[in-house]
């Protein structure tokens, strides 16, 4: 099972409440959980803030205090983001697998070679498999690659609405949030 992001971009009305305006549905958390969460590749930009406590009724309806992970942003923080920001993995991915069957292999361990105990001697400049005995040790080596290439077609559109949605209010930067949470 995946974690999945769900929220709301919100815009504050003329009485000064906030209403939902775009709903955002099960859009996939490894192409933006950068901003949100510590997902191992990019630093965390906006954080646990929680939930807002003046949230839309949209936000309340969508019952996300049974999720975690509640933050938001207002427009113009997303905009300030660097997303020409470079994230280069550290060392190589190393994906560890034992024995299960004469013909197969299950996961044992994965992550970078840094954070391995006791790595065992093999040639971690060269991507593949090697087999030790009962264990198998395949090496990948990651290419570097820019905040803005984790948007998926759905953050985009995402993006492209509120930037639309803040030409309408111009000079109110407080007046058009994105309110997410994330589930699974």
């Amino acid at each position: 099972m995946g974690v999945d992001i769900h929220g709301w971009v919100e815009m504050k009305a003329w009485d000064d409440k906030w209403e939902g305006v775009l709903r955002i549905d099960e859009f996939v958390y490894h192409q933006l959980g950068s901003i949100f969460v510590d997902n191992g590749i990019f630093q965390p930009i906006l954080k646990g803030r929680g939930l807002p406590n003046d949230v839309s009724k949209e936000v309340k309806g969508s019952n996300p205090e049974e999720d975690w992970g509640h933050t938001w942003a207002y427009w113009y923080e997303i905009m300030n983001i660097d997303w020409e920001e470079v994230y280069t993995p550290p060392s190589p991915r190393i994906i560890k697998y034992v024995r299960h069957t004469p013909a197969g292999f299950l996961l044992d361990w994965h992550g970078y070679l840094h954070e391995m105990k006791d790595p065992p001697a093999l040639d971690y400049t060269k991507e593949g498999d090697t087999e030790i005995g009962d264990t198998m040790y395949r090496i990948i080596h990651e290419p570097s690659v820019r905040r803005n290439e984790t948007l998926s077609t759905g953050w985009q559109l995402v993006f492209d609405t509120m930037r639309f949605l803040a030409t309408q209010q111009p000079n109110n930067n407080d007046k058009l949030r994105l309110v997410v949470w994330f589930n699974g």
